[in-house]
């Protein structure tokens, strides 16, 4: 298994649920194509029922059928062939925080949750992960996730040091303000952030080599939802630096 190179760019409410800050991600490890959830090198269990909707492209842009392999506490892909891009969503569900302590947070509907507890707030989870097999010219081509990193140039041809260019779309359109945190920039002295311009376009420095993992958050109001008062959004885009 890779090390993973994390690359975070976040919008974050203080007090968003953990599930809004943990990562859903597309990792190879063991010749598998692993779905992940947690955080850096940390793996949670969860109900392999909750990764949905899998997307597979070989180079030429072209749809391969791929399966969801499930597993008893996460879940692979498996292509059925030549694959260059993998797209999954991953549905982390409805959450609420309640006034029950370290306890507060439950991974239930709204609805359901009052019926037994006094609700602070409830959100809707939804991560869409994308990750980057193989060198193509695609890879700069939206692909139409809700929530979406597109890098703008080829990411596997980035050596330790070099600057990959990316784009974030919010349904298809720029986003802009989104905070781009990497190692080097925790590390900074300046303590400036990098942000999406108003194209929704940043830079991320690759500062190492192996496995990379970008990730970028964001949270919306729900109107017509009984079981949530927010959406939280996260994507992802992984791929190997050599």
């Amino acid at each position: 298994m890779f090390k993973r190179v994390l690359c975070a760019a976040v919008i974050l409410l203080l007090t968003a649920p953990p599930a809004f800050s943990n990562d859903g991600w597309i990792e190879k490890s063991d010749g598998k194509l692993m779905v992940y959830y947690g955080r850096g090198d940390r793996h949670d269990p969860y109900e392999p029922q909750k990764v949905k909707d899998p997307n597979a492209y070989d180079c030429d842009g072209a749809a391969i059928p791929v399966d969801i392999m499930k597993h008893k506490e996460n879940a692979s892909l498996a292509p059925k062939g030549d694959a260059a891009i993998l797209t999954v969503l991953f549905d982390n569900g409805y959450w609420v925080q309640t006034t029950e302590g370290k306890d507060a947070w439950k991974n239930i509907p709204k609805r359901e949750a009052q019926k037994k507890y006094t609700i602070l707030q409830s959100w809707k989870m939804r991560k869409y992960a994308k990750t980057l097999l193989k060198p193509c010219a695609k890879f700069d081509k939206p692909l139409g996730l809700v929530f979406e990193i597109v890098p703008e140039k080829n990411p596997l041809s980035i050596k330790p040091g070099g600057v990959l260019p990316i784009r974030v779309l919010l349904e298809g359109k720029p986003l802009q303000g989104a905070v781009i945190k990497t190692a080097d920039a925790d590390n900074s002295k300046s303590g400036e952030k990098i942000k999406t311009d108003k194209d929704g376009k940043a830079s991320v420095v690759i500062s190492k080599r192996g496995q990379q993992a970008i990730n970028i958050y964001h949270r919306l109001a729900l109107k017509d939802d009984p079981d949530a008062d927010k959406l939280g959004l996260s994507a992802s885009l992984t791929f190997e630096v050599k």
